[in-house]
């Protein structure tokens, strides 16, 4: 995954993330929901710059993260910001569970 290399400038967080698209690609997902999910940990990973994954500190991290996806109501009247939020999260929950760091 190209994204991975040109967009992550943390060389652990780097590693880390094509470990997961390895482990992905024994899995035999698709190559559609490997893109999705690992564009989702390549944000978080932008969004931390220097910070390792195995230093962030969970929930309070993972928080101001995910709050930066929301939008105000004259923004998002709909607020369909909501749906960004919670799939980030579960994408991530999904990432950091697995332990690949």
């Amino acid at each position: 995954m190209q994204n991975i290399d040109t967009k992550v400038s943390n060389s652990y967080n780097k590693e880390i993330i094509f470990k997961f698209y390895e482990y992905f690609k024994s899995i035999d997902t698709s190559e559609n929901y490997q893109n999705v999910v690992l564009n989702a940990i390549i944000h978080f990973s932008e969004f931390f710059d220097t910070i390792e994954f195995d230093k962030i500190a969970k929930k309070k991290e993972i928080l101001k993260f995910l709050d930066s996806k929301k939008k105000s109501n004259t923004e998002d009247l709909e607020q369909k910001w909501i749906i960004m939020w919670n799939d980030y999260l579960w994408r991530i929950e999904y990432f950091l569970s697995m332990g690949h760091y």
